[in-house]
């Protein structure tokens, strides 16, 4: 490809933003370059349209619109002019062209591309007045998904080169109204989000999409830059400093897991300055080696960064292999719905898990966010349940099966998560004593609620309560859950009573979902009532400092039954309840962590009900009954302990 040489100050702006990629083709004798030429490709899959556009002539200058390639968010076109000004390479140039592309209500900025003019292609060389230009803009990609795309180029100016030597523009208005196909751009374009960030020599990026068409394939990068430029050294052995607004990375190597690569190393000199210390910009293949035949297809690929250090090539590979590789990451293409997905998307089953959720409560609210693991297995986030002192996620793990009939797993299940909630709002200071505690849980391992495809429930969960402060229900709630780790097993012998001889399946990853969350209904009925009762419970005086009430969740803040407290008395086996008016009588949990008492959350309708009834509630305590349990042995009946009524107290939670 010829560039232009002429270096004045208007054509600056055209040399940064010239493409390196293309490399231009020779046209036919006697015909102008057309884009085709431009990316030195044959375009067999028809991806370029022609345009049937009548010309416009202004200023002397007759500019004829012919044809136009959309490829994922960039809009190209290939114009001709004709004027007897032009009487070299660089006679006339568009150069940029602020709001000069209108689609719908938007405009764009149009650049233009490494060959305008280069009418010494032609195999004679001679210039008879004659030139080809490329222009292209970045669009947004929503603007190209219709099926006929309504567009408005405008120009209205051009730099000449006068007789002086010295650019000067010529000012008119060539304007041109034309519709473009946008099925041929859906069909041909694949577009993955990416949103990954890695550090490469000490500088932080982020690839932020690929996009792939017959043509070429591209990776765009999000990287703040802010203060001075910086120098890449491309080769030590060089010994040259070159700047380079990507910093040292050189580009990815993209591969599937049939051995089939390609490396998008070409960087697109089109900097996009978001706000003034953040440059985007992309990475190309080579034109016509975008990898389009196997990539149209591809489920999961891998990229693979490339940078270059101090160091200088790391081996003797070909392209950016030679130098040093970054951790791989993977990328989902192709989105589309499999039947599972589907499925799993109209699949909304009423489930129960005991004093953690229950569909059928009116403050569980729905979700329903999905993702699918690599392996093909549906993590969909169902429910949310926002109490006052706790949130639970609920999560629907959807499998296909295999075998006939199909394989039922022994267990199937979230091995890691990690979920984070906010904002914290402190407590007022010293509104609890901090306790330290423990616990622990299990089985069963799975809980299923569909076969074939197989459907298991999970969840992942926060206390909303800490040591240094709470999340407050009153306000909506940031939620960030991340799955880094799913497990299947089968048991090797089904007809075995216990699963003693396992095969599993572990699929790491990270599956990340952030959504809000709105606990605002329950908090709007959430009471507080400072109690400041000392009640003495079979000689030990327990002190009930305040209660946290709603028709779904019971605080009682205490002192007096810490974990120590009670190891060195008889109310090591020391228990709670509560009654309310029409005598549902149930048992509070213990709670050592952050706050020392006892707390319990309720599921059940009528239990809900019953609370959102009561006008007086009766707090009180009991001891293990020595004759029916063992010392030290925990009972979660009542009708294991002593309940004396002189060891209880009634609150008017009205």
């Amino acid at each position: 490809m010829k560039i232009k040489t002429m270096v004045y100050p208007v054509l600056l702006l055209v040399l940064a933003a010239m493409i390196a990629v293309p490399t231009v083709g020779r046209a036919e004798d006697g015909a102008l370059p057309t884009l085709a030429d431009w990316f030195g490709i044959e375009d067999d899959q028809g991806l370029i349209q022609k345009l049937d556009v009548p010309a416009v002539s202004d200023q002397g200058v007759e500019m004829k619109l012919n044809e136009i390639l959309i490829e994922g968010s960039r809009v190209y076109l290939g114009l001709t002019m004709i004027s007897d000004r032009i009487v070299a390479s660089h006679s006339l140039q568009i150069g940029e062209m602020k709001d000069g592309l209108r689609i719908g209500d938007e405009t764009f900025t149009l650049q233009e591309g490494t060959f305008s003019a280069l009418t010494d292609v032609y195999s004679d060389g001679a210039y008879d007045g004659k030139a080809s230009i490329v222009l292209f803009a970045d669009v947004s990609s929503e603007l190209l998904a219709a099926d006929e795309i309504s567009m408005t180029l405008t120009i209205d100016k051009i730099h000449y080169s006068s007789d002086s030597g010295f650019p000067e523009e010529l000012n008119g208005e060539w304007a041109f109204d034309f519709l473009a196909d946008g099925t041929i751009a859906k069909e041909l374009t694949r577009r993955a989000t990416l949103d990954h960030e890695f550090v490469g020599n000490r500088k932080p990026y982020t690839a932020t999409e690929m996009i792939v068409s017959p043509i070429q394939t591209r990776i765009g990068i999000r990287r703040n830059v802010p203060g001075e430029y910086e120098f890449k050294n491309v080769d030590v052995t060089s010994g040259h400093l070159i700047y380079y607004e990507e910093g040292d990375l050189l580009g990815f190597i993209i591969e599937d897991t049939h051995g089939n690569r390609i490396e998008a190393s070409e960087p697109d000199n089109n900097r996009r300055k978001t706000d003034p210390d953040v440059i985007e910009f992309d990475f190309f293949t080579k034109p016509g080696h975008s990898g389009w035949e196997w990539l149209k297809d591809a489920k999961v690929v891998k990229v693979t960064p490339y940078v270059a250090t101090l160091a200088g090539p790391e081996n003797d590979a070909e392209g950016i292999a030679r130098y040093h590789a970054l951790e791989s990451f993977r990328v989902k293409m192709n989105p589309s719905e499999n039947e599972l997905e589907k499925f799993m998307a109209d699949f909304e089953p009423d489930y129960q898990i005991e004093d953690v959720i229950d569909t059928a409560n009116p403050y569980v609210k729905p979700v329903r966010m999905m993702q699918t693991t690599e392996s093909g297995i549906a993590i969909l986030l169902d429910k949310v349940l926002i109490t006052e002192d706790r949130l639970y996620v609920s999560v629907l793990l959807g499998l296909d099966q295999e075998g006939d009939p199909p394989t039922k797993p022994a267990s199937f299940k979230i091995n890691g998560a990690g979920i984070e909630v906010g904002p914290i709002v402190p407590y007022p200071e010293d509104y609890f004593e901090v306790q330290h505690g423990g616990g622990g849980g299990g089985g069963p391992y799975i809980h299923v609620l569909h076969d074939a495809p197989l459907v298991a429930l999970s969840g992942v969960g926060s206390p909303l309560l800490f040591s240094d402060g709470y999340v407050s229900t009153k306000n909506p709630i940031q939620v960030k859950v991340e799955i880094i780790s799913l497990e299947v097993c089968w048991n090797d012998d089904p007809e075995a009573e216990y699963a003693a001889d396992l095969s599993c399946f572990t699929e790491n990853g990270s599956w990340f979902f952030e959504f809000e969350a709105d606990g605002t209904e329950l908090a709007a009925k959430t009471k507080e009532i400072e109690l400041g009762e000392t009640l003495e419970v079979s000689g030990q005086a327990v002190t009930l400092n305040r209660l946290r009430f709603n028709p779904m969740e019971l605080i009682l803040f205490t002192e007096g039954t810490e974990v120590q407290m009670r190891a060195e008395t008889n109310l090591i086996d020391l228990a709670a309840y509560f009654e309310t008016d029409d005598g549902t009588r149930l048992r509070f949990w213990e709670n050592s962590f952050p706050y020392a008492g006892f707390r319990r959350t309720f599921m059940d309708p009528a239990v809900i009900q019953s609370l959102e009834e009561t006008e007086r509630l009766k707090i009180g305590f009991c001891v293990a009954d020595p004759e029916k349990v063992e010392p030290h042995h925990s009972y979660f009946d009542l009708d294991y302990y002593i309940c004396d009524p002189a060891w209880s107290t009634v609150v008017d939670v009205r």
